[in-house]
C-alpha cells in the first residue's frame, strides 16, 4: 500500500482520531525533509502509528499472542503502551509496510537507546502535531526543526515527567533513550 492507501485506512479504522493522524503526517513530512529521511517512509510511519490504539486491552492481548509479542512487566501493567507494539506487528504483517516504518511506529510511543532519524522524526511528530496543546509545546515545535536530538531529548524529558505525574509506571526504554541522548 502507499501513503494515500494507507492514510484512509488509518483514517477509517480511527475517525475519531483523524485530526491528530493527518497533524502528524504533516509534520512527518516536514520534518523527514528538514532532516533529509525519506517523506513517504515518514508519512507511511505516521499514518499508521496508532493503527491500533483505539482497540480494546484484551484485543491487543491478542494481537501480541498472535505475533508472538512477548511483554514485559511494565507493559501487561500499563496497556496504554500495546498500541505501538500491536502497530507495528500488523504494519509488517498486514499492510507490507517497511521495516524501517514499522520500527518507528514500534519506538513511537517509548522511544529507545540509539533511535534512528526516522524513529525520532515519528515520536516528535506524534508529540507535537497541531492538536497537541500542553506547557512548551510552541518550544518544543521550534527545536524539532533546529536540533532532532535535543527536541527529543526534552521530548522524552516532558513525556516522563507526564507519565509520573499520573503516578503511572515509566517504562525503561523511554529512560534508555534519554540516557542515550546524553553520551
Amino acid at each position: 500500500m502507499d501513503y494515500s492507501e494507507l492514510l484512509a485506512e488509518a483514517i477509517w479504522r480511527s475517525k475519531d482520531r483523524k485530526d491528530h493522524i493527518v497533524g502528524c503526517c504533516k509534520e512527518a513530512e516536514r520534518l523527514a525533509r528538514k532532516w533529509g529521511v525519506p517523506e513517504e517512509l515518514a508519512l507511511c510511519a505516521a499514518a499508521m502509528h496508532d493503527i491500533t490504539k483505539g482497540r480494546k486491552p484484551e484485543d491487543q492481548l491478542i494481537i501480541c499472542e498472535k505475533y508472538g509479542i512477548v511483554l514485559d512487566e511494565i507493559q501487561k501493567k500499563e496497556p496504554s503502551l500495546l498500541h505501538a507494539l500491536t502497530g507495528a506487528a500488523l504494519c509488517a504483517d498486514f499492510y507490507n509496510m517497511d521495516s524501517d516504518a514499522c520500527s518507528a511506529v514500534r519506538w513511537h510511543t517509548t522511544g529507545r537507546a540509539d533511535m534512528t532519524a526516522l524513529e525520532k522524526i515519528i515520536f516528535l511528530a506524534d508529540m507535537v502535531e497541531p492538536s497537541r496543546e500542553f506547557p512548551g509545546v510552541e518550544e518544543l515545535r521550534a527545536l524539532a526543526y533546529h536540533d532532532l536530538d535535543y527536541a527529543l531529548r526534552v521530548a522524552l524529558a516532558s513525556s516522563m515527567a507526564s507519565v509520573l505525574k499520573k503516578g503511572r509506571l515509566l517504562h525503561p526504554d523511554s529512560v534508555s533513550a534519554y540516557n542515550s541522548l546524553l553520551f
